[in-house]
């Protein structure tokens, strides 16, 4: 992250659109590592114009309407997310997560959910290759 810091910015600001887009809701609070908190005041705009298009665009409850109209109130967290300087093993590497409804309901944008998302997906192609003869036994249905 600290070698491109370009693309690392551009990466929160795709995670931030996709993230109220997951959400929807009016009023969302950010809680992200200490150190990125400046980098998410800055695409915070950009970010919520980005969604705020797409939404009128895509959703049809809201064609005709102005991109404007669409509320959207993002607030930057205090509590921190662990730092991942702090604590390599238990840290975070980047990214946030988002709240709304008073903390019910939670969007984890952070970079070690997405690997761990990936890598999920990833396990029916790990053990095909591992193994393959698995795939030629015939399961049994069970009564």
């Amino acid at each position: 992250m600290k070698d491109e810091p370009d693309a690392y910015k551009q990466l929160l600001e795709d995670l931030m659109v996709q993230g109220l887009i997951k959400m929807m809701e009016a009023q969302l609070f950010v809680r992200c590592r200490e150190c990125d908190v400046s980098l998410l005041e800055e695409i915070q705009t950009t970010a919520v114009e980005k969604y705020r298009e797409l939404i009128v665009k895509e959703v049809k409850r809201f064609e005709g309407m102005s991109p404007d109209e669409i509320p959207c109130k993002i607030i930057i967290d205090k509590t921190y997310l662990d730092n991942v300087e702090e604590n390599e093993s238990n840290g975070i590497i980047g990214g946030f997560k988002l709240y709304a409804r008073k903390g019910r309901i939670v969007c984890s944008q952070t970079i070690d959910d997405r690997i761990d998302l990936c890598f999920q997906a990833a396990i029916p192609a790990i053990r095909h290759m591992l193994f393959p003869s698995l795939q030629l036994i015939p399961r049994r249905i069970v009564a």
